[in-house]
């Protein structure tokens, strides 16, 4: 039998996909075993970076795959505290504030930048934006170079008539995948109670 303190244990219980619910990341020690497994091999600076904003900031992996480094990053390089998600990149077409205030957040946030800058992924030619070009997304994939994710078109029915969003497959798979190898399905952050 598995202890109760091993992200194992969640293997044990039985997942019905489709029940409308997320499995929920209920103690520190589980996303430390998540940022863990993500910061693993070449890119693991970006991918810790990537769930300390979902986590971190509350942003769905598609938010997360649109930001921009100016959306993060202010002119003279500083990292924001708070920043605008904007309206085109949410599912529900509303704007929202998102937080990066957490030290290790932040951390995370500038470790990835570092390799970004020393690998010369999409840097700004005056040093302005912390060294990246302000266009850029703020994360890249990397199959054999540099490059901005790939998205594809997504139609949802609603009462207003059809809607279409951007999909990031290829984001929503490596994040499903460094969850399900920490033994959480879904993912999703329990509220903390008042």
């Amino acid at each position: 039998m598995a202890s109760k303190t091993r992200p194992v244990k969640r293997l044990l219980n039985v997942y019905e996909p489709g029940e409308g619910k997320a499995q929920v990341i209920e103690r520190p020690s589980e996303l430390t075993n998540v940022l863990w497994r993500a910061s693993r091999g070449e890119l693991g600076r970006r991918n810790v970076a990537i769930i300390w904003m979902l986590f971190g900031s509350g942003m769905r992996i598609n938010e997360v795959a649109q930001l921009q480094v100016k959306d993060v990053y202010r002119p003279d390089g500083e990292l924001k505290k708070t920043f605008i998600i904007p309206a085109r990149y949410t599912k529900t077409s509303k704007s929202r504030v998102a937080y990066i205030v957490a030290p290790q957040h932040r951390q995370a946030l500038e470790s990835w930048r570092e390799q970004r800058v020393s690998e010369r992924a999409m840097v700004s030619k005056d040093e302005s934006f912390g060294g990246l070009s302000e266009e850029s997304p703020l994360f890249l994939s990397k199959k054999g170079t540099w490059r901005k994710f790939a998205f594809d078109a997504k139609r949802y029915k609603t009462q207003e008539g059809v809607k279409e969003v951007l999909v990031c497959s290829s984001l929503e798979n490596l994040i499903r995948d460094i969850l399900k190898g920490a033994g959480i399905r879904g993912g999703q952050v329990e509220p903390t109670p008042d």
